[in-house]
């Protein structure tokens, strides 16, 4: 599954910024296609830290928010597999 993962609150070469909330930092993750699996998506994310919650967007399809508790684990997860 080939991804681009984007941040909000944090320029980082082009690649956007970490949505921030008072509990939670989202991770925007974009080209899935059609074929987004939350799963997988967790999978390859838990890695980089405790996850809160994983969306994947149905219609229009093609994009999903990764929510991490910790905002380093978000800035490691974009570091770390934006991308791949």
């Amino acid at each position: 599954m080939s991804q681009r993962v984007a941040s909000s609150t944090l320029k980082k070469a082009g690649l956007g910024e970490l949505a921030t909330s008072d509990d939670a930092i989202k991770v925007y993750v974009g080209n899935l296609g059609r074929n987004g699996d939350e799963s997988e998506i967790r999978r390859k994310f838990e890695k980089c830290g405790e996850i809160k919650s994983v969306w994947v967007a149905r219609s229009p399809p093609g994009f999903a928010f990764v929510e991490f508790y910790e905002r380093e684990d978000a800035e490691y997860a974009v570091d770390r597999l934006d991308g791949k």
